[in-house]
């Protein structure tokens, strides 16, 4: 199955980064930035809606996950974000091929809330758990520079189930960078 996956993604010309030696090297520190920027977040972590036993310095793979998570097992009603970072493809912003000069990586916030954790018990705000959250992140990520050259913009912000019980909201942000530089 791993291979035909493998054949599907560079037949489309996705991950077929040439000689990526080291390219991808990046990933890893931008989620790791990421994932400790929204521990830190005091927003962030209030509208995660923390229990009492959670410790809020530290919700690294407990709410906040450098990857895909979803808590099938999970009994607890709880809210996680997910953070994905991956690079598509090797083009032009808005257009062709640039020769591989330019890469465009994507960092997706998954947005993960049990529907029965879904009403916002905060003052001053209404709304759903899922909705603010995603609100609190685009706030946080739009425009940023620090993610390779250019200014990462939302590119998409979609909703959906992805268990029995749990709601999601995926923002994806592209960024842009030169080849090899990203980091």
């Amino acid at each position: 199955m791993a291979g035909v996956v493998k054949y599907m993604l560079l037949s489309r010309g996705q991950y077929n980064m040439g000689n990526s030696k080291g390219k991808l090297k990046f990933i890893r520190a931008w989620k790791d930035k990421i994932v400790r920027e929204l521990n830190n977040d005091e927003q962030i972590v209030e509208a995660l809606g923390i229990n009492p036993d959670e410790d809020e310095e530290d919700l690294v793979w407990v709410r906040l996950f450098p990857h895909y998570y979803v808590a099938e097992t999970q009994s607890d009603v709880k809210s996680y974000i997910c953070v994905e970072v991956d690079v598509p493809e090797r083009r032009m912003r808005y257009g062709d091929t640039d020769n591989g000069l330019k890469i465009y990586p994507t960092i997706t916030f998954e947005i993960v809330v049990h529907q029965d954790d879904m009403k916002l018990n905060l003052a001053g705000e209404s709304g759903t758990r899922l909705d603010y959250l995603a609100e609190l992140i685009e706030d946080k990520y739009t425009g940023r520079l620090d993610f390779g050259t250019g200014v990462l913009r939302l590119k998409s912000c979609i909703s959906g189930a992805v268990s029995y019980g749990y709601r999601v909201k995926a923002l994806t942000f592209e960024a842009v960078d030169v080849s090899g530089v990203c980091g």
